[in-house]
């Protein structure tokens, strides 16, 4: 037991001995080791992007929707009454027609018989006008060689003058007659009052029609087509209305929202109408567009809602910006390496574009993309600047 205890007493010595000695090289080491430098550290430049400012002369574009319809509805009816008795293959909906084109026979037959009537009942007018007339001749050589003194009234009775004004207007009677004969009978090809679109048609062959109280068909005029705009009440100082002296409106780019890669048709601003819309409290312009005028050839179809871009007023000397790059009523850009803000002036603003004025330097480089916690004098470098070269410049601003 004596020599169990003895060797445990060591055992724990040593280990003791080996851990003081461990402390003390370890306290010597920290003591005789070389101190570090505490190096400062670089600071490095935020990159942003940049765009250079250059004034120039903008027309203010001021979007908008409509929807297109005709200028022109007509309802077709006869003139006359009658049975149908053809149709032009080209009668149709959807189908294009020209002004004059025949789209309706009526049977005209009763109407040629009327005309020859007409013209017979010319004829005996016209005889008995020429009859009367040489009654008329006899009557004045008898009157001057009887040298009769009477009065108007009984020398008009013996130069027989109520019977010649009475063949007189039998035969303009007769005449108009005619002249009625030959409508009627021309009335029963029934045409195109205009260039139109044929929107629907309610008869056939074989049908019998009652004249004017008779609706045949509805057309719409080809063109122009109109498209009635809504607009915010405040834009409407930089939209151009026709004026008395010929000044033509706004010009106006439409395009079709269900095709938006086809061509834009051309129109024209040609009425601000004397209503706000009550919902929206816009105005409203209403515009005349040519359904041919897309570059492509491609048709604009009547009911088609279209996004319109009213090219308005010019500006003059302004700044095109990007709405993104304002940060409320200023701009950050670029000079000697750091931030600084420029107050603009905004003119007009859309979703896509910003028509502003601002004490801009030559060739000013503004801050075009995102850039958060923005500080005047934030240091920033352009992708164009080497990262070292901005350090340095950093360094050498401090």
């Amino acid at each position: 037991m004596n020599a169990m205890d003895s060797n445990r007493k060591m055992f724990a010595a040593i280990i003791v001995a080996v851990l003081v000695a461990a402390v003390i090289i370890g306290r010597i080491l920290i003591a005789t080791a070389p101190k570090a430098q505490r190096q400062p550290g670089e600071r490095q430049a935020r990159l942003v992007e940049v765009a250079t400012m250059a004034p120039s002369d903008e027309r203010v574009k001021i979007a908008a929707y409509g929807q297109v319809e005709a200028s022109q509805r007509i309802n077709l009816a006869a003139q006359v009454a009658g049975r149908v008795i053809s149709l032009s293959p080209r009668f149709i909906p959807g189908q294009r027609v020209r002004a004059g084109e025949v789209l309706l026979q009526i049977d005209p037959a009763d109407y040629q018989v009327a005309l020859d009537n007409a013209q017979a009942a010319l004829a005996s007018a016209q005889a008995a006008l020429s009859q009367e007339r040489g009654s008329q001749a006899v009557a004045r050589g008898d009157f001057e060689a009887l040298k009769l003194e009477v009065d108007a009234d009984e020398r008009a009775l013996m130069l027989r003058e109520p019977q010649l004004r009475a063949a007189e207007a039998n035969l303009r009677s007769a005449e108009a007659a005619v002249a009625q004969a030959k409508l009627n009978l021309e009335r029963c090809s029934l045409r195109a009052p205009l260039d139109a679109l044929v929107l629907s048609r309610t008869v056939g062959v074989g049908a019998q029609v009652s004249g004017a109280n008779m609706a045949l068909a509805e057309l719409a005029a080809a063109s122009p087509f109109w498209v009635m705009l809504l607009v915010p009440v405040d834009e409407l100082r930089w939209v151009e209305l026709p004026d008395a002296q010929g000044a033509p409106g706004s010009s106006v780019e439409l395009r079709d929202v269900s095709q938006p890669k086809a061509s834009p048709w051309r129109g024209q601003v040609i009425q601000l109408l004397d209503a706000v819309e009550e919902q929206g409290r816009r105005a409203r312009l209403l515009v005349e567009v040519d359904p041919q005028s897309a570059a492509d050839g491609g048709a604009l179809l009547l009911g088609s809602y279209v996004q319109a871009q009213i090219i308005g007023r010019q500006l003059r000397q302004v700044y095109r910006l990007d709405p993104a790059w304002l940060d409320d009523d200023r701009v950050w850009t670029v000079r000697d390496g750091r931030l600084l803000g420029v107050r603009v002036e905004v003119l007009h603003r859309s979703e896509s574009t910003v028509l502003a004025r601002a004490e801009f330097a030559d060739a000013e480089q503004v801050v075009s993309s995102l850039l958060n916690s923005a500080v005047e004098g934030m240091r920033v470098r352009t992708a164009d600047q080497p990262v070292g070269a901005a350090t340095e410049a950093a360094g050498a601003g401090q």
